[in-house]
């Protein structure tokens, strides 16, 4: 199993990024490193894919620096 991907986990519409302790929790178990847990402001619906896309970047970023 790879356990060096960047995973970032992003809530639905009524949730936040506390939501996903326990999977975080999970994952680490699991070997996983690079986890991320965003929290992202309802501002549009229209400019999420924007906002998902810079932290996805954000995270290839890092993964370069390792």
């Amino acid at each position: 199993m790879k356990t060096d991907l960047n995973i970032i986990l992003v809530h639905g519409f009524w949730g936040g990024a506390a939501h996903w302790s326990k999977v975080i929790v999970d994952l680490a178990k699991r070997g996983y490193k690079n986890i991320r847990a965003v929290e992202m402001p309802l501002i549009s619906l229209a400019s999420m894919p924007a906002e998902i896309g810079a932290l996805i970047d954000e995270a290839a970023g890092d993964l370069a620096k390792n």
